[in-house]
């Protein structure tokens, strides 16, 4: 399998985490599930590494257009999330509903 990522890899950490998701795959949350669910479905319909090549040429286009931004700022401020900020709470919310879950699963 070709990954072009670079800096150190781990091994002893892949095995292990690889060993989990063998073992234990309904202990993993729907996000993980999902992303293993893609990268299988993509890998079964054999695009021929179509996607991926793309990818890492977008990536590529990405760093570039960071290390510009990084030319001339110290700092960029971005949003964490593609939603706004819920509204402050009142003085007693409830411990249950939108305040205690992640904002990605709202």
């Amino acid at each position: 399998e070709c990954t072009a990522t670079q800096g150190y890899h781990n091994t002893h950490l892949h095995l292990a985490l690889t060993r989990g998701l063998k073992c234990h795959p309904n202990d993993n949350p729907p996000a993980i599930k999902n992303v293993l669910l893609c990268g299988r479905y993509l890998r079964e319909k054999n695009y021929d590494g179509y996607y991926y090549n793309k990818c890492q040429n977008l990536r590529r286009d990405l760093r570039e257009a960071y290390d510009e931004a990084f030319t001339k700022y110290d700092v960029l401020i971005m949003p964490t999330i593609p939603k706004k900020a819920a509204q402050f709470p009142s003085k007693n919310p409830s411990l249950s509903g939108e305040y205690t879950e992640p904002p990605v699963l709202q």
